[in-house]
């Protein structure tokens, strides 16, 4: 099964969000002071190329690679990563009790394990 495969047709409803994020860089350029409007606007940022233009160019890239990401996805999708997905749903299905022990009880104890090596190794 391959990793990467080009899709038969281009995926609208991602090629759309990559215009309308593309508009951002776009004004951004346009007017001198990049802008990103955040989650439901409560991370509203801004930089103006006169006053910050490190932080400016920074935001532009960030967000022109967001858009090159969107556009990738649009024209390739991943069918192995499909096809581990739905093999995930086809044994969480019929091993329910196995599934939700893994899922709900080890799964977080390794991150939580796993945050306070983290932190003890960094001493944070």
């Amino acid at each position: 099964m391959k990793l990467i495969q080009i899709r038969k047709n281009i995926c609208l409803p991602i090629l759309a969000a990559a215009i309308f994020i593309a508009m951002l860089p776009l004004i951004g350029l346009l007017t001198g002071t990049a802008f990103s409007t955040g989650l439901y606007g409560a991370n509203y940022q801004e930089a103006s190329l006169d006053t910050d233009p490190r932080r400016y160019w920074f935001m532009i890239k960030l967000e022109l690679a967001i858009v090159a990401f969107l556009l990738f996805r649009a024209k390739f999708t991943f069918p192995l990563f499909h096809a581990t997905y739905v093999a995930i749903l086809n044994f969480r299905e019929n091993h329910k009790f196995i599934a939700n022990f893994i899922l709900y009880l080890i799964v977080p104890v390794i991150v939580v394990a796993f945050c306070i090596f983290l932190i003890a190794y960094f001493e944070l």
